[in-house]
């Protein structure tokens, strides 16, 4: 017996006790034990495992749009993407992150590293070598507060009740956070199997309960209020998607929070007290991890959302104006002038109403007081005017290049603005040259570009068209169709008290036949003969129209 033949017989033990084999090991994918198709399989490429980006996102509880440039946006109701492929720079929740692999095509098809789907989206991956699968589990899954009777309970997106019904009212779940009334009055926390969990005993959420608003992840925390211990004013604490206090009850009000910044409010309650204990209500500013950032030099904050780093300041008490501090507390505008606020990194400030300039988030005047008002519109345009009758444009650096035109020039969106004269609309580009005639009627609603369409109307009757001018959905809509599109979706009627659903392209995925639609991270809840049910973003119904109630 050679040598060779020796170390042959070893090499084959060897991989027969490991389980490996020589040949290709092919692994179906699953998602909650769900296969994707016969088709989906896992895809190694250099050693490294790949999925077939779409399809299993979908699975997961996805919303995915792709774009010709081959980028990925994805929604869920608890988290968002953006990936590229062929690029490790991604942004997950809002914030950026580097992959350790960046997505690929694979004979046309985008794949996805595994690793990202257990890292960053939430699922995890079981291999499973001997029934030749790989199975993510979601743990996760989009739960509707649905009415039954008097009673409230949640169901899945298959249409199975989860959580019973034993509530006198429930709001959607933030993560791993629900909030359900109780027969007291008061709101509790509960988890995805149905236990109470802190915060228990809650007046109400400030981003949800009340107004039937789902708590959507967008922000970290979410605030609550409840009593006060001492018996005085009650107080706003905030807990993250896990459940977790993560800024106490030391408040009286939080603003809602953008770029991980609120401001915090605490006040005294005034009943029964002399007039000289009236004092403003004290205002912090603060990190959604309860980290305090200024003072309360200010009796008046209120935080910029664009750029997002400001804070428009006054001393009201003291009779001034307006200005702005940046998030060390640095006062870069004094609180002496008139100012409306920023749009698209531009602020109008002035001495008067009607002696403005445009002003960067530096502090830097663009140009000498003079204005009736000023706008940043995006794409290195503002608007302005003299006489607040009509108006042109001028770039970044104050230099005004399209005299006043029109009636009122919109913000840009996706490199197009509506302006007006009259009546009659149409749209410009940012050097002020017409791309689509001033043939359509004025309408308040939705005048913004997405994804490529907008919302025109023609003699009382709505439709879509592209930025090229084309139209892509006929006018033969209501002319109070919404339009509004969520998730490539958007609310239509041909009649004024009936609705349906059209996609993108301008396809009737549910017919116009139904008394109230809302639509809601992908899918579409609608009501038909006072009963309530749900649609799939593809117009498939998943929850029977049995329910007497559905947010």
């Amino acid at each position: 017996m050679t040598k060779k033949f020796l170390l042959m017989m070893l090499v084959i033990s060897f991989t027969m006790v490991l389980g490996f084999s020589f040949a290709e090991e092919v692994l179906k994918i699953y998602v909650d034990e769900e296969a994707l198709s016969p088709t989906a399989v896992v895809e190694t490429v250099d050693g490294s495992a790949f999925l077939p980006l779409c399809p299993t996102l979908e699975a997961m509880g996805f919303y995915v749009e792709a774009s010709e440039e081959a980028t990925y946006i994805g929604s869920r109701y608890d988290m968002t993407f953006r990936f590229e492929v062929a690029n490790q720079a991604a942004i997950v929740n809002g914030e950026a992150v580097t992959l350790d692999l960046a997505p690929i095509q694979i004979d046309g098809t985008a794949h996805i590293p595994v690793e990202v789907i257990s890292t960053l989206l939430n699922g995890k991956v079981i291999w499973d070598h001997q029934e030749d699968k790989l199975n993510i589990v979601t743990g996760q899954g989009q739960l509707f507060p649905v009415k039954k009777g008097n009673k409230f309970g949640f169901v899945n997106e298959k249409g199975d009740v989860v959580i019973d019904f034993n509530y006198q009212d429930a709001s959607y779940f933030w993560g791993e956070l629900g909030f359900v009334k109780k027969s007291s009055g008061k709101w509790n926390g509960i988890n995805r199997e149905g236990e109470l969990v802190e915060p228990f005993d809650i007046n109400y959420v400030l981003d949800g309960i009340g107004t039937r608003m789902p708590l959507t992840g967008r922000e970290r925390t979410v605030a609550v209020n409840r009593d006060a211990e001492d018996g005085g004013m009650s107080r706003v604490g905030c807990y993250n998607p896990k459940g977790e206090l993560v800024i106490p009850f030391d408040y009286t009000d939080i603003s809602r929070f953008n770029n991980g910044i609120a401001i915090g409010t605490y006040a005294i309650n005034y009943y029964g007290r002399p007039e000289s204990e009236i004092k403003p209500p004290l205002e912090t500013v603060l990190t959604d991890t309860g980290k305090i950032i200024t003072s309360n030099r200010w009796s008046y904050y209120r935080p910029v959302y664009e750029p997002g780093n400001l804070f428009k300041i006054s001393d009201l008490m003291g009779g001034g104006g307006f200005g702005y501090i940046n998030l060390e507390g640095k006062v870069i505008v004094e609180p002496k002038y008139y100012s409306y606020g920023f749009q698209n990194g531009i602020a109008d400030v002035g001495p008067s109403s009607n002696k403005k300039a445009p002003m960067d988030a530096t502090g830097k005047f663009l140009t000498k007081f003079k204005y009736g008002d000023v706008n940043g519109l995006g794409e290195g345009a503002i608007s302005y005017t003299y006489d607040c009758r009509k108006y042109g444009l001028m770039d970044y650096e104050g230099h005004e290049f399209l005299k006043p035109t029109y009636d009122y020039i919109q913000a840009f969106s996706e490199g197009l603005a509506q302006v007006g004269i009259g009546n009659e609309v149409g749209y410009i580009n940012p050097q002020g040259q017409v791309v689509i005639p001033l043939i359509y009627e004025h309408n308040s609603q939705f005048n913004d570009f997405k994804d490529g369409v907008v919302k025109v109307m023609k003699d009382g009757k709505s439709g879509l068209i592209n930025k090229a001018g084309e139209v892509i959905v006929p006018l033969i809509y209501h002319q109070y169709a919404p339009f509004k599109f969520d998730h490539g979706l958007a609310v239509v009627m041909l009649d004024y008290d009936r609705q349906g659903v059209i996609n993108l392209y301008g396809k009737q995925i549910v017919p116009c036949e139904y008394d109230d639609i809302t639509l809601r991270n992908g899918y579409i809840i609608a009501k038909k003969n006072q009963k309530f049910g749900c649609f799939d973003h593809l117009g498939n119904e998943i929850i029977p129209f049995i329910y007497d109630e559905m947010y």
